[in-house]
């Protein structure tokens, strides 16, 4: 299937009764786009589990990821991200023995993966920016920093078909399906829409381009930790 064809709300609400956003709205997009970029104010490992399923088909179809997030991880996966760094750990080994279909794809999200996101990484199927802001008065103990804090998100098909979202939801368990979240969404066939499809790719660019302007800068992960 393409993006086109799939049945997509213009919004969703997780605080309406029936709505489930992973299950009507992320893991469908994943299952049939080549490509996801990514804009959130906070990120998890335990999302690529979440969205396991969806996630799996895009992987065996060679999808690629892009994330722009800001620096706040969370403690455990800085804690574990910058060892696997250092160690240079790949996690190949998970990945040896198994048939890349979707199904063995999503299994082994659902069990390691913070292990298949440093192996995903280090394979350039997923890559990670993250937008820093830099100011030297920030070094008093009660200063504020400012994150980068936008939500956007747009999905890509083999056919060029593309679907954005914009709203409340970041790139976690909790903005996925603790939260009570709401996103709009747009289509890029849809005339009504397109012109948004197009302003969040340039959203996105801008940012994965580092062009945020001010004090804040992209940089890539390595970097950044």
């Amino acid at each position: 299937m393409t993006l086109r064809q799939l049945e997509i709300r213009r919004t969703y609400d997780s605080g309406e009764e029936g709505v489930e956003p992973v299950r009507d709205f992320l893991e469908p997009c994943l299952s049939n786009s080549s490509s996801y970029d990514r804009l959130s104010g906070y990120f998890s490992s335990r999302v690529l589990a979440l969205a396991a399923r969806g996630l799996g088909d895009f992987l065996a179809s060679d999808g690629q990821m892009r994330l722009v997030m800001s620096s706040q991880l969370t403690t455990s996966d800085y804690q574990k991200l910058k060892v696997a760094l250092v160690n240079h750990d790949t996690y190949d080994y998970l990945f040896e023995d198994i048939e890349m279909d979707g199904n063995a794809l999503a299994d082994i999200l659902e069990r390691k993966h913070f292990e298949a996101m440093c192996w995903l990484l280090a394979h350039g199927r997923l890559e990670i920016r993250i937008v820093v802001h830099i100011d030297e008065n920030e070094k008093a103990p009660d200063a504020y920093v400012p994150i980068f804090h936008p939500k956007i998100g747009i999905f890509t098909d083999s056919d060029g078909n593309r679907v954005s979202f914009s709203g409340s939801v970041n790139e976690t368990v909790a903005g996925w399906t603790g939260n009570i979240e709401e996103f709009k969404v747009f289509k890029s066939w849809d005339e009504t829409t397109c012109m948004y499809v197009d302003s969040d790719q340039n959203v996105f660019g801008r940012y994965w381009e580092d062009k945020a302007g001010g004090n804040f800068r992209t940089v890539d992960l390595p970097e950044a930790m």
